[in-house]
């Protein structure tokens, strides 16, 4: 038996569709008057014990409280007495952007986040999706796995009924994964009709002034791109720099509509900065509780994670 253990309710709301055999289990969660957190996981009987042979944590890591919050979960399983494997699925995986010691007196977070995650259960397996180096897989000790976006991008493609277009890479650091992304798109038939799609991969990239990580300049490797659709894909937008600037080039060369699809949606600074530059987003709620605008110009993808830990027990 498959049971899956979702701590955020928007998530929730995501796994409704498809479960792939999992059966939810209910907890609650509480916090006592001297904010101490508490979790209890509700269905404590002789049944969950005995039948649970893969128990499946969700959950997104965005704050130390979220931290606690899992661990808590983890030990509140254990505490049961349920004798299961135990996977843990995280959208986002926390640290991506600090993955090296870049000047004196910095911490390597990642490595930070990934030792916390690894001390709370010998985990049969940590999942997560379009992780933001290739570095953050060595730093668990243990079973993981970064699962790529293609899932993802093909829902995208299908909601925008997308056919003819321009892949952008907007940096150098992605242009193994578009090139990649791109080759899948050539291989997958999609609901629309076409059979193939037609896709050409355009690299940018840009220059930082490492003393503040400020952009100084933007370059795009294309003289011409009149009358085309360009889609930008990339694993995090936060607050959306990277992107403004690119599509201000990809403007000045003729770009006819720019999209932004990118898994990890953060938008701290919100929709309408980058909305100004780019015709459609396409995001997921891995990080933050997102939900489409009100203009038809933003879609949140609600993501499945299911999907893919499912892969790994069939």
């Amino acid at each position: 038996m498959y049971k899956a253990l979702i701590l955020d309710d928007d998530l929730k709301e995501s796994f409704q569709k498809e479960l792939y055999g999992y059966e939810i289990l209910e907890a609650e969660k509480f916090v006592f008057s001297g904010g101490e957190s508490h979790i209890k996981i509700k269905d404590s009987s002789d049944a969950l014990l005995h039948n649970t042979e893969h128990l499946l944590i969700i959950t997104k890591l965005k704050t130390a409280q979220d931290l606690t919050d899992l661990a808590i979960a983890v030990n509140a399983f254990i505490n049961l007495g349920a004798d299961a494997k135990i996977h843990l699925m995280i959208g986002y995986l926390p640290g991506g952007r600090q993955d090296r010691v870049c000047a004196n007196g910095e911490a390597n977070s990642s490595k930070v986040y990934a030792n916390l995650i690894d001390s709370m259960y010998d985990w049969d397996s940590v999942q997560y999706i379009d992780a933001h180096s290739d570095v953050m897989p060595a730093i668990f000790k243990g079973y993981n796995v970064n699962n790529n976006n293609y899932r993802f991008v093909d829902e995208a493609i299908v909601e925008l009924d997308l056919e003819n277009f321009t892949l952008v890479s907007p940096d150098a650091g992605a242009n193994k994964k578009v090139l990649g992304l791109a080759q899948h798109i050539l291989n997958t038939d999609y609901p629309l009709g076409v059979s193939k799609k037609e896709v050409d991969v355009v690299r940018a990239d840009k220059l930082r002034d490492i003393s503040n990580g400020q952009i100084l300049e933007t370059i795009v490797y294309a003289d011409d791109l009149t009358g085309k659709d360009c889609v930008i894909v990339d694993d995090i937008c936060d607050g959306g720099r990277t992107f403004i600037e690119l599509a201000k080039i990809l403007r000045s060369k003729g770009a006819r509509n720019v999209i932004l699809i990118v898994t990890h949606g953060i938008f701290s600074k919100g929709y309408d900065v980058v909305l100004e530059h780019v015709d459609q987003i396409v995001t997921t709620n891995s990080f933050a509780e997102l939900s489409d605008d009100d203009g038809d110009k933003v879609t949140v993808l609600g993501l499945d994670l299911t999907y893919y830990i499912s892969k790994e027990n069939d």
